[in-house]
């Protein structure tokens, strides 16, 4: 209501209400903090139990990493030792070819 009175220009009655809100001012500053212990408690616990949450996250999330590195590195293996395969069975396709292909005389 004051900044409404202000804003109007009617500075008598911004001067009676602001007169009154200093008697007012000790009530209401003891009962935002007896009010607001309790509120902040409870967002204190809301706050560590997102901080709980977030650390179970990070948890989960180095653990798939750590899974995908793993499946890197052994398909990287199987790789390996599918092209050795590869490589194998192209020359013994290139002897067998050269064996039944008949030669022209």
């Amino acid at each position: 209501m004051v900044f409404n009175y202000f804003l109007l220009g009617k500075k008598n009655k911004c001067e009676i209400i602001y007169k009154h809100s200093f008697i007012l001012y000790p009530m209401v500053v003891s009962n935002i903090t007896n009010e607001s212990s309790g509120f902040l408690t409870d967002i204190l616990m809301n706050v560590g139990e997102i901080g709980l949450w977030l650390q179970t996250i990070g948890v989960l999330v180095i653990l798939i990493i750590a899974n995908m590195v793993f499946n890197i590195i052994t398909n990287k293996k199987r790789l390996e030792r599918l092209k050795k395969i590869e490589s194998k069975m192209n020359s013994l396709d290139k002897k067998i070819n050269k064996i039944v292909k008949p030669k022209k005389k």
